[in-house]
């Protein structure tokens, strides 16, 4: 994997970390949730060279990193904005 991909993966990451930290509803839970990614991170980072990932492994490293809220967020964005294509596609083809 080139280097400029891993790092869009890891601001993606860092990003995503960076917006579930605003205002979560126990910040204890939050920081027991995105500690891994926080240890991690780094040490994947540092062994880079030596331990060098398939892009396919660092894609999924990625989307598990990613906090939960984050994710079901903008899965249950694509599924409702599919939904809503489906129910216009009916209610078309009804009339």
């Amino acid at each position: 994997m080139d280097s400029r991909r891993a790092a869009a993966l890891l601001a993606l990451v860092l990003l995503a970390l960076a917006l579930s930290g605003i205002g979560p509803r126990d910040r204890l839970t939050w920081l027991l949730e995105v500690s891994p990614v926080l240890i991690g991170a780094p040490l994947l980072v540092l062994t880079w060279r030596r331990f060098p990932l398939t892009p396919l492994t660092c894609s999924l490293l990625a989307l598990h990193a990613l906090p939960d809220r984050e994710v079901a967020r903008a899965l249950s964005g694509a599924l409702s904005s599919r939904a809503r294509a489906r129910r216009s596609e009916v209610v078309l083809s009804a009339q």
